[in-house]
């Protein structure tokens, strides 16, 4: 049972102390749970109390009992004496220590990103394993490999040493053991570095040859062209009202799927009678070319005995709760029905072999019905929003206008002679015919038992390996729920020199020597590396603006602050500054004077960026966890549950579509709704990257117009996670000139068609 247990539990990447294991062995034989039962209560428990990050502990078991009790009382599978185990009342406190900062030095990474899984295990000698979360025993009093750099301070010979480096009792003078674990599995002792999760081929594209990257000339430049993200700090929490903007974005949203979904509005009696004869034969014209006809719209809450057509946004009418079939709501603009609600009931869809539906409180949909009393309709269609039409060739250049349309949204389009240029050229900046490659990562970039940033270093070996063009670091760098990080007093970390002497260093401070040196030492290390870098950051940076949608990240006093001499620890570096003009500045470079040819590219959460011609959309914010959480579902086909997520944003044209936002550990969000505009898709991206910690994901969306990406978490805990490696390749020139004289000179990009992602484990 022991081992049944600790195998189940390790699958949901929890390493169970042998006080621990007892107590779950002992719960499990008292109410005759399985061991993956059990593993699968623990998991959601974790989920829904944001321990992920903690473990079991004699903190939580008592929580964790509770949810084992409520789910054995729900069965009604047991009805054994519930044996009570006594909580320990004498938990060793760990000391508070200090989080070194030092950049340690990079490291030639032996294995290529290139390299097969089975090339690479037989290079690190490790064994293979089917499981991506499982992790092997081991002790963690293991040094880090990662070699020591020490760095004089400006006042003194006393140097900074990585944390856990070149010493067997880290614990003590550190902090990185993990709280409340007796029993801990470092990061090191992971199995499958660097095998693939997923891929997505579908035109079974050559993987890019690592010949191709020999040069150091870039191949693509990044342009921030949308201008609706945000570029700087915003005053939030103003006199504004929240309502006006809720019910601005309403009316827009409604008025723009009336126009996409064609439906007809509602006459007035005089109106039905001046135009019976005309409005008849079109009626009958429209029925001929169109089965799906919408009945006339109606404002929410008007009542006929009629069908009629709603459009509105959905709510939860318990307020507290997920939402469920039975509180589904639907409140209409306040120009149009003073913003009134119904109630939707959507048993007569549930019967349909054929319906599903998928909803969620934020979003806005349109539903027809009858609605005898104003207060209540039988839904007997529904549409989440509007999926671009359905391409028609024939009929493309007689109406384009309806094509590729997603509520308003349009997809990007490119010139012939542009597209030729960016791929084909010989020019600076241009491809050259050379597939570009792109990487996706999401924090956190170190493990929840220490602060050494292993991971982050691990992933830029992999980076000046392969050389990708681009690299998308999104947040969080420093994450405020590291316990590490919490424990410090909530406002600095603690640096223990060598001399002994100890000293706080700032947010700003860590994030330079853990962050910005590492990223400056890779380009000091090979100046002429073509990498460009956009960084993203995230709401749960302590160096961040904690409010949705985030501008980019900035030094804490503008323009660095002045260099304070009584503050010591700050060597030669302005209070308050992130250090990123430094990388910048690696290997004797001046700053370019053009914002393109920059090395590092601050962005927003989210931003919408184009990478040549391609259009990236990406936010840091953990989108698809809280659609999940939120959403109800119906009858959805098996295996496309994430893909529905996915399409949810792109439906909303909006990076975060969910009102109100979701409460409880771990999916708390200040979201300012006066700055919509900043978090509302300006464009159907080619690429939309959405990392999450549910399950990796790449796949196309929406009729094939947009590649969906969640690449996970660099780091699931206290092992490693993934990150996604995407190779989009130059259009056949062919397709160019068939397409060009389809397409009226502007070209769709057909990325499905050009590109190969693949996510990896760290």
């Amino acid at each position: 049972m022991e081992t049944l247990i600790q195998s189940e539990m390790r699958k949901v990447d929890v390493e169970l102390s042998p006080e621990m294991l007892s107590k779950c062995v002992a719960i499990a034989a008292n109410h005759d749970i399985k061991p993956a039962k059990l593993a699968g209560i623990w998991e959601a428990h974790s989920m829904n109390n944001n321990y992920d990050s903690h473990g079991l502990t004699e903190a939580n078991f008592t929580s964790f009992r509770g949810a084992v009790l409520q789910s054995v009382k729900k069965s009604g599978s047991n009805k054994k004496k519930i044996a009570v185990t006594p909580a320990s009342t004498s938990a060793s406190k760990r000391s508070a220590g200090a989080a070194v900062v030092s950049r340690p030095a990079m490291t030639k990474r032996t294995n290529s990103v290139y390299d097969s899984p089975d090339s690479k295990r037989a290079k690190t000698g490790t064994d293979s394993s089917s499981q991506l979360d499982q992790i092997a025993n081991g002790n963690t009093n293991i040094a880090s490999p990662t070699a020591t750099v020490k760095r004089e301070r400006s006042s003194g010979s006393s140097v900074v040493t990585p944390s856990g480096v070149g010493t067997t009792s880290t614990r003590a003078s550190t902090g990185t053991a993990r709280p409340g674990s007796s029993s801990a599995i470092g990061y090191d002792q992971r199995k499958n570095a660097g095998s693939t999760v997923i891929t997505y081929n579908p035109q079974n594209l050559s993987p890019k040859s690592k010949m191709v990257n020999i040069g150091n000339e870039r191949l693509c430049t990044i342009t921030q062209p949308f201008s609706q993200h945000l570029t700087k700090t915003v005053r939030h929490m103003t006199d504004r009202p929240r309502h006006v903007h809720l019910n601005n974005h309403l009316q827009s949203q409604v008025q723009e799927l009336i126009e996409v979904l064609n439906i007809p509005m509602q006459l007035t009696e005089e109106e039905e009678h001046d135009n019976h004869q005309g409005q008849e034969n079109e009626t009958v014209k429209k029925d001929s070319n169109n089965s799906h006809q919408w009945p006339p719209y109606e404002h929410v809450g008007v009542p006929r005995q009629s069908l009629q057509t709603n459009v509105g946004r959905i709510c939860n009418a318990a307020h507290v709760g997920k939402l469920n079939t039975t509180t589904i709501v639907l409140e209409g603009t306040k120009q149009g029905s003073n913003g009134s609600r119904i109630e939707l009931d959507v048993s007569t869809l549930e019967q349909k072999n054929n319906a599903s539906f998928s909803l969620f409180p934020g979003q806005i949909v349109a539903v027809s019905g009858y609605n005898c009393s104003g207060r209540r309709m039988v839904v007997e269609r529904l549409v989440e929003g509007a999926l671009p039409m359905p391409k028609n060739n024939e009929e493309e250049n007689v109406n384009n206008n309806n094509n590729n349309v997603s509520i308003g949204l349009q997809t990007v389009k490119t010139s012939k002679a542009e597209l030729t240029r960016m791929q084909y050229s010989q020019e600076t900046n241009c491809q050259n015919g050379k597939p570009i490659t792109v990487f996706a990562a999401a924090g956190p970039y170190t493990t929840n038992r220490d602060l050494t940033y292993q991971p982050l270093t691990d992933l830029l070996e992999v980076v000046m390996d392969a050389k990708p063009d681009v690299v998308l670091l999104m947040g969080p760098f420093l994450d405020m729920r590291q316990e590490l990080v919490k424990e410090n007093d909530g406002e600095h970390l603690t640096v223990e020199y060598e001399d002994g002497i100890k000293a706080h260093v700032s947010y700003e401070q860590f994030f330079m020597v853990k962050i910005a040196m590492e990223l400056e030492g890779l380009f000091e290390d090979e100046p002429d590396l073509k990498t460009q870098f956009v960084i993203v950051p995230s709401l749960d940076d302590a160096i961040a603006e904690p409010v949705y949608p985030q501008p980019p990240l900035e030094d804490a006093i503008p323009n660095g602050g002045k260099i304070m001499k009584f503050f010591p620890d700050t060597e030669d570096t302005p209070y308050g500054a992130l250090g990123l003009n430094k990388i910048e500045r690696a290997g004797d470079r001046k700053i370019p004077k053009n914002p393109t040819d920059r090395r590092i590219h601050l962005v927003s959460n989210p931003s919408t960026i184009q990478i040549n011609e391609v259009s990236f959309g990406f936010t840091s914010t953990d989108t698809f966890m809280h659609l999940s959480t939120e959403s109800i579902n119906h009858k959805l086909p098996p295996g496309t549950r994430l893909i529905r997520l996915a399409e949810h944003a792109v439906k909303q044209q909006s990076y975060y579509p969910i009102y109100p936002p979701p409460s409880g550990a771990g999916k708390e969000i200040n979201l300012d709704v006066t700055q919509r505009d900043a978090y509302t898709m300006p464009v159907q991206p080619d690429v939309l990257v959405l990392p999450s910690r549910l399950t990796p994901l790449a796949t196309d969306i929406v009729n094939g117009d947009t590649i969906a990406v969640n690449p996970g978490l660099l780091v699931k805990g206290a092992t490693g996670g993934t990150y996604a490696i995407m190779e989009i390749h130059p259009m056949k020139k062919e397709q160019m000139e068939k397409a060009s004289a389809v397409e009226n000179g502007l070209l769709r990009h057909n990325v499905k068609d050009r590109v190969r992602v693949e996510v990896r484990r760290i």
